[in-house]
């Protein structure tokens, strides 16, 4: 029993390797995969980035928040491995409904002491602070004294994602803050990121996929210089690229961790094939 410990739960657009979840027991909250036929899946769970590449852009799905529900046979699960109280880290609020809907559920608790955080990231610059919640759970914090590390944390953490176009972003209304026209816009090949709002925006706008990704490091090389980092490489339907750049930073002064992962399902749908993504977080 885990009567005195502190359950760290989030959702599945972490895209943290599955071997950390299983090994630091991390509780996942599925989002939705939404078929045009009505049928639904659930993120990582029966469905899989190769499948969704592999239908679009003849179909293309969309994607939803976890239901109340779901949020609460979570919570009766934790319960149930005798945990008292969680930690839940969201998907930015910006991007998804989740951080609303997990709010609405830990007012219905009664059993579980539950604190939310909204990460305003996704994919692995969320699962960045995923991880330093387990490593300061690991250190012996408490509950309050994890959040309040969370909160400065998170201005050390954040992410570059390389995408071949911006159509499926646009046909899935995450835009965000990515300025110029639409429709000169589907011709670009972008890197974007997250802002302090939770939202995303264009870095580099470029018309050539290889000249994006090296402009891309080169702006992330100027943010980890000299520093102490974490950081992970990701994928999506781009292994052979990811494993470039992961050979470039593996070994290299200053990355004391580095993570090779796979987006989720969720995020393949509002990226397509294709995207190349290299996440950072400064421990030093």
């Amino acid at each position: 029993m885990n009567k005195e410990n502190i359950a760290i739960i989030t959702d599945s657009s972490c895209d943290l390797p599955k071997e950390y979840i299983e090994d630091k027991k991390i509780f996942i909250l599925p989002l939705y995969v939404n078929m045009p036929d009505g049928s639904h899946f659930l993120d990582g769970v029966n469905i899989n980035p190769q499948e969704i590449y592999k239908m679009m852009p003849d179909i293309i799905p969309k994607t939803s928040q976890p239901t109340p529900n779901d949020v609460a046979k979570l919570f009766e699960k934790i319960k149930g491995e005798g945990y008292k109280e969680a930690i839940i880290i969201s998907i930015s609020s910006g991007m998804s409904g989740t951080f609303q809907t997990i709010n609405m559920s830990i007012k219905e608790e009664k059993e579980l002491i539950v604190h939310s955080f909204d990460s305003k990231k996704l994919s692995m610059a969320m699962g960045m602070l995923v991880i330093d919640a387990i490593e300061q759970k690991e250190q012996g914090k408490s509950a309050k004294e994890i959040l309040n590390h969370l909160e400065k944390s998170n201005e050390k953490s954040n992410g570059f994602y390389c995408i071949p176009t911006l159509k499926y972003l646009v046909k899935g209304g995450r835009i965000g803050k990515v300025s110029g026209a639409i429709g000169t816009l589907i011709h670009v090949v972008p890197v974007i990121s997250i802002n302090k709002e939770g939202l995303y925006y264009s870095v580099i706008k470029t018309l050539n996929y290889n000249l994006a990704i090296k402009k891309m490091l080169a702006k992330f090389n100027d943010i980890i210089d000299e520093k102490i980092v974490d950081i992970a490489i990701l994928q999506g339907d781009a292994e052979d690229k990811a494993n470039e750049l992961f050979a470039i930073y593996k070994g290299k002064k200053g990355v004391r961790n580095i993570y090779m992962c796979s987006v989720s399902p969720v995020m393949g749908v509002h990226t397509g094939s294709g995207l190349v993504g290299i996440v950072y977080r400064i421990v030093d």
